[in-house]
């Protein structure tokens, strides 16, 4: 009977016990006291966190700084503030309220602590890192409502520590979390960059959003992953798929950043050129773009770019042109084309024309002739770009040398100083040009001598001298 009396009685006797000491301990704790908070230049963190908010810049600025000395305790509090939910009275009436604009309810303090949480781990910038997976948790939670402007300037101020958690979000389940994370990242990626191992983990995160049913996150992702350069060389196959993307941003982004990795040209070139032929200018104008970034490695596709010279639209044409310079293939009916882009009724067309021509070396002597009708184009751009090329055929331009003297004498500097150094370039055969060269060295009104007495000096290398041996800038 007593040993079934000790063995009952034994659980209650040890419950009892650790209540006790429980309270015993719970006790010694009040009596401690909270820990004592830090303090800077013996102000303690609350009053800091409230001088952030003073309209006095230099007691903002004082704040500012206090606050970063004391970063992991104020970072540690700041996230508590972030991760505060409304009170279930605000959560009923907040629907209630939005149905009545004008009506103004004190129902929103959590509300105004996270977004001043957020100001303040914002100037705290990369000091606050721990708070970031906190600042996450708040997207899209309708009970840890920041405005999503202040959360994005907040993590693009953190800058690239921010990266490891926004590359987490991006397979997280709640589209809008996951459309704020891509973004993000995007945005930190192109205007504060992230360091080469978390551009190896947004890889394949990357390539799945690059999948996904939203058109803007799918465009988001190709365009991240072209900030990664070629260092996103996988991503190359999926981005050549992306160019048939139903939606047009997205083919225009998937092209862009095929061009921006350069990898892969085999498959990637002709994918390009098939593609340009696509409905939408600003694929089209993308397309082009990125075979000039492939170079020679595209010489396929000259013939296609030079069919797009006649395209409708103009920044088409531009980056048309421009490619075919960069490609560099100087065949007769490639010259033939740019030479007619130099009759396009777009200025920036006709001076992208002549820029492409003075690349492909001496081939483009053929358009000698229409290179000299530029000279006169009513805009300047288009005189200067072909005096530069004009300028790079050397003696074989010597049939130049009467119209390259009239833009000598003419009010556009940059004009005039590109005429000069061409006619420079043509060594001997401008010696006709030796006395308009003189008289714009005697009235050197815009600085010009310099490059006047280096065009002297090639046009009679036998008197060259000392002072004419500059560099052209």
């Amino acid at each position: 009977m007593n040993a079934t009396s000790d063995s009952t009685t034994l659980p209650w006797r040890l419950l009892t016990a650790i209540a006790a000491a429980g309270a015993l301990l719970g006790m010694a704790l009040l009596m401690r006291g909270p820990d004592p908070e830090p303090v800077f230049q013996g102000q303690p963190l609350t009053t800091w966190l409230d001088r952030f908010n003073s309209t006095d810049a230099a007691t903002h600025n004082q704040a500012v700084a206090a606050l970063r000395a004391l970063a992991p305790a104020a970072v540690a509090r700041l996230t508590e503030d972030v991760l505060r939910p409304d009170p279930w009275f605000t959560r009923l009436a907040r629907p209630i309220v939005a149905q009545f604009p004008g009506l103004q309810l004190n129902l929103d303090e959590a509300e105004r602590r996270r977004i001043h949480a957020a100001a303040v781990l914002d100037e705290l910038g990369p000091a606050a890192q721990a708070a970031v997976p906190a600042l996450l948790l708040t997207v899209a939670n309708p009970n840890r409502l920041v405005p999503p402007a202040i959360l994005q300037r907040t993590l693009l101020d953190i800058g690239p520590a921010a990266a490891p958690p926004l590359i987490q979000a991006l397979g997280d389940r709640p589209e809008a979390v996951r459309r704020f994370a891509v973004a993000t990242l995007d945005a930190l990626v192109e205007n504060r960059g992230i360091d080469e191992r978390d551009q190896q983990a947004a890889l394949a995160p990357l390539l799945k959003v690059l999948r996904d049913r939203n058109a803007d996150q799918r465009a988001l992702a190709a365009g991240t992953l072209g900030r990664f350069g070629s260092r996103a060389r996988p991503a190359t196959p999926f981005l050549i798929a992306a160019l048939s993307d139903p939606v047009l941003e997205a083919r225009a982004q998937a092209a862009k950043a095929i061009g921006e990795i350069t990898s892969a040209p085999d498959a990637a070139v002709p994918a390009l050129m098939a593609a340009l032929v696509d409905p939408s200018a600003a694929v089209r104008e993308q397309v082009s773009l990125a075979l000039g970034r492939f170079g020679p490695a595209a010489r396929s596709a000259a013939p296609a770019l030079a069919s797009t010279l006649r395209d409708p639209n103009e920044s088409v044409r531009v980056n048309a042109a421009n490619a075919l310079g960069r490609i560099g293939v100087a065949d007769r009916p490639i010259v033939a084309a740019l030479t007619a882009g130099l009759e396009d009724p777009e200025a920036l067309v006709r001076a992208s024309a002549a820029a492409a021509l003075g690349k492909l070396g001496p081939p483009a002597v053929l358009a000698v002739a229409d290179l000299i009708q530029s000279l006169a184009d009513p805009d300047p751009e288009v005189r200067q770009s072909a005096a530069i090329t004009l300028g790079k055929l050397g003696p074989a331009a010597a049939s130049a040398v009467p119209a390259l003297i009239a833009r000598v004498r003419e009010d556009q500097s940059p004009v005039r100083i590109c005429a000069i150094q061409a006619l420079g370039q043509i060594g001997p055969p401008a010696a006709a040009a030796v006395p308009a060269l003189r008289a714009a060295q005697v009235n050197d009104f815009a600085g010009i001598g310099r490059y006047v007495r280096v065009a002297l000096a090639q046009i009679h290398p036998s008197k060259r001298s000392k002072s004419a041996a500059v560099d052209f800038p």
